[in-house]
């Protein structure tokens, strides 16, 4: 059997979005011909140690190499990177490419890794974010003599979330990348749309599409009891903030009967942007902005809900959102409850619903109230076209495409 090396800074029993994928995934490795190994930090603190909260961790102990702690910063010496974090900071700018925590934990592991106990791989994966995953598997692959593979969750030299770089910034957040992905023997992308932007910037590279996928199969082909709420879950960013002013205003508009539950982990100054916007059109009596809890409350009150909401960015011209999936989404679409997307029809997370019958992406308040009033009766259910989407089918692709490259 072959052996493959995840390097992954986040793992099980972490629980966040980039521990879940081969915290769910690896568990089906072994019968798809690979033994996982996992490369990877010690979570500390958060309640993620010792808590109802943990992932379970999917592969034996001595199959997890930990090497320093989540969440410290530790001291980088290479004088390149070195430089480049300290004009990052001096500039107070937000790149993911330059991540002084990352860094400092690539160096570290590099020096502790112990290269005479782990020398047996076959081929190596480092998963992107974090961007120090990509240079600790570059470097570990050239020092045992195996090819390593890029996985590209997020895009690297594009992101400038508030389009504060100038161009002599994006010129070397791209030599970065290039630098990173360029001796790889292939790139797995977590979309459709970023395995195209990745084939034309590295035409050469042989790229596959590996979702995030779901996990834990809850569809009832009867339908279940509905309280009337439209339901979200999850983080805040500008572009989510205006799209759920966009369904709050098609609610007060059209004086829709229904309630909008957001379960919110921030940011606060998001949380409070909407909160007064809400009080500001005089829908409190519709809206809750509640406190973020477990997964198990969170599965049940999705459970419950009319319609659960996914958001992101309405503006088509906006390429990185346009082709990006949010993890969560998965998990929506193998439910009972139908799936309303606030996006642009564009994104490819429209056309995945359109493929699934499990919601609509509408960005247009007509389209909404229809939805919400009457057509969300058209997405309820099972639908057995959302099983080519489980992580057990996405591993056994991922599993495939290693085999290829080994070839």
């Amino acid at each position: 059997m072959k052996k493959v090396l995840i390097v992954s800074y986040h793992f099980a029993p972490l629980n966040s979005m980039a521990a879940k994928r081969y915290g769910y995934m690896c568990k089906y490795f072994k019968e798809n011909g690979y033994e996982p190994y996992v490369l990877t930090s010690r979570a500390r603190g958060g309640g993620y140690i010792n808590s109802k909260l943990d992932l379970p961790v999917p592969i034996d102990d001595d199959h997890i190499i930990r090497i320093g702690d989540l969440g410290v910063i530790y001291s980088i010496h290479n004088p390149i990177l070195n430089i480049i974090v300290q004009y990052a900071k001096r500039e107070k700018k937000s790149r993911r490419i330059i991540d002084e925590e990352s860094y400092g934990w690539s160096e570290k592991v590099l020096n502790e890794f112990d290269y005479k106990k782990y020398n047996f791989f076959d081929v190596i994966i480092g998963t992107y974010p974090c961007v120090g995953n990509v240079i600790v598997a570059k470097y570990l692959a050239s020092i045992l003599n195996v090819p390593y593979i890029t996985e590209i969750r997020d895009l690297i030299s594009d992101y400038d979330e508030c389009n504060t770089r100038t161009d002599f910034e994006r010129k070397v957040d791209t030599w970065l990348e290039k630098i990173l992905i360029g001796d790889s023997a292939g790139i797995v992308a977590v979309t459709d749309g970023f395995r195209k932007i990745l084939s034309d910037r590295y035409p050469k590279k042989n790229i596959v599409t590996v979702f995030n996928g779901w996990e834990d199969k809850v569809i009832n082909e009867s339908d279940s009891y509905s309280e009337n709420y439209i339901y979200y879950a999850g983080g805040l960013y500008k572009h989510r903030v205006e799209s759920l002013k966009l369904l709050f205003d098609t609610i007060k508009e059209y004086d829709i009967d229904i309630k909008v539950k957001i379960r919110s982990v921030g940011p606060e100054k998001f949380d409070d942007e909407l909160k007064s916007y809400i009080k500001q059109i005089s829908l409190c009596d519709k809206v809750e902005i509640l406190e973020a809890v477990s997964e198990d409350i969170v599965k049940k009150e999705q459970d419950k809900c009319l319609i659960n909401l996914i958001v992101s960015s309405i503006n088509a011209n906006d390429a990185a959102l346009m082709t990006t999936i949010p993890g969560k989404f998965f998990e929506l679409i193998q439910m009972e409850k139908p799936v309303l997307a606030i996006i642009n029809k564009s994104s490819e997370l429209s056309s995945i619903l359109l493929d699934t019958n499990k919601g609509r992406a509408l960005c247009d308040k007509d389209e909404i109230y229809n939805f919400i009033t009457k057509d969300y009766v058209n997405y309820k259910g099972y639908s057995p076209k959302v099983e080519l989407y489980s992580r057990k089918e996405q591993a056994k692709k991922l599993c495939c495409y290693l085999n290829d490259i080994l070839r």
